[in-house]
């Protein structure tokens, strides 16, 4: 059974994968795991691999508290060069971060292409 926070993160990572959908990227995986940690969201989009990592918020929220922290980044790189190992065909990439921040009843969306090399 999920916790609460793992509900909260499972409800945006779904907000986020369709709103990015819409916004033209093609969802190819979703918890992404081999080994250590996870990849959120891998999608496609112009010729690039992208890894979304998404923070989902209640209420106003600093955005920058939401980048990921060092340690964070090692990780994703880890499970992103285990990923590009695995294709066929190399392709340019990059890490984003998507914020979903509901509030008043409503959600918003911040997307931050490149974050972090």
């Amino acid at each position: 059974m999920k916790t609460a926070k793992q509900q909260t993160g499972s409800k945006g990572e779904e907000a986020a994968a369709q709103w990015l959908e819409q916004q033209g990227y093609t969802l190819l995986h979703k918890n992404w795991t081999r080994g250590h940690g996870d990849i959120d969201l891998i999608l496609a989009k112009d010729d690039f691999l992208v890894f979304m990592e998404v923070k989902t918020r209640y209420g106003l929220a600093n955005l920058e508290e939401a980048l990921p922290s060092r340690k964070q980044q090692q990780s994703l790189l880890e499970q992103a060069e285990r990923f590009i190992q695995q294709q066929a065909e190399p392709r340019e990439y990059r890490f984003d971060l998507v914020v979903v921040n509901y509030m008043d009843g409503g959600v918003a969306f911040h997307h931050f292409p490149g974050v972090f090399p």
